[in-house]
This record gives C-alpha cells, sequence and structure tokens, in this order.
C-alpha cells in the first residue's frame, strides 16, 4: 500500500502486521475480549421493600425475643433436679451426735435502741445484779454532737477500781469492740466514724462489804465511768435484781454516799441530772 506523504511528492510505503493493523485483526473485525478480560457487571436497581414486608420482619425479630424471654423465665423458675449421687459414700452428711454438735457463731454486737424510758440526749443505764455477785449492764450514751474517740474507765469505791469483762461497744452504724476487758485503768476507744450514739454492754466483777445487822451486805456498781467531749444531759439508772435492797449515789470519787432513787416493782429507778454522778445497788447477801 502506497500513501502520499503530507509535504512531500513521493510516496511511502507502509506495512501492516501479520495479524492486525491499527487495533483491527486481519480478517476485518474487532478483537475479542481475551481469555482473562474482565467485563464489567450493570449495576442491577435496589430494591425497594413495601411496609408491609418491613413490618412482618420487625414482628418475627419481636417474636424471637419473646421467646427468649420465655425460655430463660422457665429456666429460672425450674425446681433443681434432685440428687441422684452415685458413689461410695451418702450425698449428704449425717447429723453428729447430740455431744459433738458446735454451735453457730453469734452475730456480731450491733447497736440497739434503747429503751422508751432513755433520755433523748444523756445517759441511760440498766443494770441487773445477778446471784453471783455480778452485774450486767447495758449503757446507752446519747450525745447532742458528734463523737469521735471514748474513754471507759472504772469507778472508784473505797480506794478499789472494780473491773469489768466483756466488754462489747457499738455505734449507730459500726461495732467498736466486741470482749475487751477494763482494769484498773481506763481505756479509750477511737471511733472510725462520726457517730451521735453508742450502746455498750459489760459485766462488772467485784464488790465492798458493807456490815449490816444479821449479816453482810455487798455494796456493788453499776456502771463504768464513759467520758467523751461535750457530755451533756440527764442520767437514768435502772437496778434490778430480787437481792438490791437499796441505792445510793454521789459525785466524784471522794463523795459520801447518800441514799437516792425510787423503789419500783423490778428493783430501784435513779434520775439525775448531773451526767458525772454515780450509782450503787446495796445487796443483801443470803
Amino acid at each position: 500500500m502506497q500513501t502520499r506523504r503530507p509535504g512531500g511528492t513521493g510516496p511511502r510505503t507502509t506495512s501492516t502486521s501479520a495479524g492486525a493493523s491499527n487495533g483491527q485483526a486481519s480478517n476485518g473485525q474487532a478483537p475479542g475480549p481475551g481469555l482473562w478480560a474482565v467485563v464489567p457487571n450493570e449495576p442491577e436497581p435496589p430494591v425497594r421493600r413495601t411496609l408491609a414486608e418491613r413490618l412482618q420482619s420487625w414482628g418475627l425479630l419481636a417474636l424471637a425475643a419473646l421467646a427468649c424471654v420465655g425460655a430463660v423465665l422457665l429456666e429460672a423458675q425450674r425446681e433443681p433436679a434432685p440428687d441422684l449421687h452415685v458413689g461410695p459414700g451418702p450425698a449428704t452428711t449425717a447429723p453428729l451426735p447430740e455431744g459433738e454438735r458446735t454451735t453457730e457463731a453469734e452475730p456480731a454486737f450491733g447497736y440497739v435502741n434503747p429503751p422508751p424510758q432513755a433520755p433523748p440526749v444523756g445517759t441511760y443505764v440498766r443494770a441487773n445484779v445477778r446471784p453471783d455477785g455480778t452485774v450486767e449492764v447495758h449503757e446507752w450514751v446519747t450525745s447532742a454532737s458528734v463523737l469521735d474517740r471514748v474513754v471507759v474507765a472504772p469507778r472508784l469505791q473505797d480506794g478499789v477500781a472494780v473491773r469489768a469483762t466483756d466488754l462489747r461497744m457499738a455505734a449507730d452504724l459500726f461495732t467498736v469492740t466486741e470482749g475487751g476487758t477494763v482494769g484498773e485503768r481506763g481505756r479509750m476507744f477511737p471511733l472510725h466514724a462520726p457517730a451521735y450514739r453508742l450502746h455498750l454492754s459489760y459485766v462488772l466483777r467485784g464488790a465492798v462489804t458493807a456490815g449490816a445487822r444479821g449479816g453482810q451486805d455487798l455494796v456493788l456498781p453499776t456502771d463504768l465511768d464513759v467520758r467523751f467531749a461535750d457530755r451533756s444531759g440527764p442520767a437514768r439508772v435502772d437496778v434490778v435484781g430480787a437481792d438490791v435492797v437499796s441505792v445510793s449515789c454521789g459525785t466524784g470519787s471522794d463523795a459520801a454516799a447518800r441514799p437516792c432513787g425510787v423503789a419500783t416493782d423490778g428493783g430501784w429507778t435513779v434520775e439525775q441530772e448531773d451526767s458525772d454522778a454515780w450509782v450503787t445497788a446495796q445487796v443483801r447477801t443470803r
């Protein structure tokens, strides 16, 4: 094939390849895509579901969720399966003999509200004189200000300090101590949280003898000396016990005792405005 070159006068000879020229095959048809050619897919239009179809799908999901919840509730209400233990030993433990049974642990000592006759602010003491000469005491302290520490000391009788055992103390919301002892010296108990009220329980041991016609009487203290900052308010002491014949009061360790109190059906009651006053009980020995 001869072509004329622009700007020139002579013909130019061109040649074609054996298979194709200018993107065309020798037979005049366009080349095929070949074995590894990628043919793009035509995008399909989005399928729009009707409102009824959507509601039906949501309803099926809701039913499935309700079925799961129902299965969980039924499983929770199902009674436990019986114990089908099979083995060398029994499934349960045989009861111990009467002499080998252990007692359950006692609950922690906690605050218990005082009787209604206790003053709103002040001290209330209930002293129970027992036949063995010990005095079981429950004491409640209600302060008008916040308590951060308490000092507990024995009261002196004729120069003798009566000791206290089994001391337990609880504030409004927590236990301060359990099982303590107060001897000749007082003890200070810090409170790890603010409190307004205290409940104490302890046993007083020791007595001072006093002469009486027909035998000897015992003079017993009725409480410990509980001190704290800004102590105020009246004090009431209820002394109970079949052998209590009288009670006496005084203020200070060197003060002379004087008769006080009112006899009641269950014992004696003493009400005083001085929070530092002490009360002793005179007990007739048998």
